[in-house]
């Protein structure tokens, strides 16, 4: 009689954990990934930074924080010909992203173009920050000027035509992977933080220049700015043949 009192006692137990396994294991399974980024309601491309979810595909970007910032503008060739400044920086308002921001793009499924592939062509590109540019326009003018900038720039040249070699920033590497239980949603991400400084969000294919007018792009900053602007910081050489601009940086 013991000895089957005990083996009920054992089969009771056995069936009671079982019985939890089953009732806590969904609920584990079904947490929500990525803690911290909820699903957007609306189809389109946002930034996720401290749980908040930032639409950034619209007409304006509603950020819990902005901050102002310089953003530098070189000179064409032709303008500095002419006596025109070498360049310039004026002050814009942008919005601050936490250093693990990722993005977020919902799209409809079954549609021309996959979640995943309306996700590809999203770039985020560092800028730089330029203390002083110096330049030599080339034959036949062989104009040498320079001048302070003291503004962050995407790192190319604002003419219209030809080819600029040299230094540039390169776009970072967006990870990409889909939102469980959401098929029509993509998430991105980077490998590590990012380091504090302003980045050119580039939303089109295209090279992100305003004067190209080829691309749609707004940019961002990952605070502390003022250490950004002394790690970022370079003087900027660019030397003109023929078509050919070729930029140089110095740290």
């Amino acid at each position: 009689m013991k000895l089957f009192e005990a083996f009920a006692r054992k089969r009771n137990a056995v069936l009671t954990g079982t019985f939890l396994l089953y009732v806590v294991a969904p609920h584990t399974a079904c947490s929500q990934p990525d803690s911290g980024i909820p699903a957007p309601e609306y189809f389109g491309i946002y930034a996720s930074s401290n749980g908040h979810l930032i639409k950034v595909d619209g007409r304006e970007i509603r950020a819990d924080k902005n901050v102002v910032i310089r953003l530098g503008q070189r000179q064409s060739v032709g303008g500095i010909i002419n006596g025109a400044p070498v360049a310039a920086s004026q002050p814009v308002t942008v919005p601050v992203f936490a250093p693990d921001m990722k993005i977020v793009v919902y799209a409809e499924t079954g549609g021309l173009m996959s979640p995943l592939q309306a996700a590809e062509p999203l770039r985020i590109v560092p800028l730089v920050f330029v203390r002083n540019v110096s330049v030599d326009t080339g034959m036949p003018n062989n104009i040498r000027r320079s001048g302070p900038e003291n503004g962050w720039e995407f790192g190319t040249t604002p003419d219209m035509l030809g080819i600029a070699t040299g230094d540039h920033p390169e776009a970072l590497e967006l990870l990409k992977k889909p939102f469980p239980q959401h098929p029509g949603i993509i998430i991105a991400g980077f490998a590590d933080k990012l380091p504090p400084g302003v980045y050119r969000f580039i939303l089109q294919p295209g090279s992100g220049i305003p004067i190209m007018n080829d691309s749609s792009f707004f940019t961002f900053a990952v605070e502390p700015l003022a250490e950004a602007e002394s790690a970022k910081c370079v003087d900027v050489a660019v030397a003109y043949a023929m078509m050919i601009a070729n930029t140089k940086y110095r740290a």
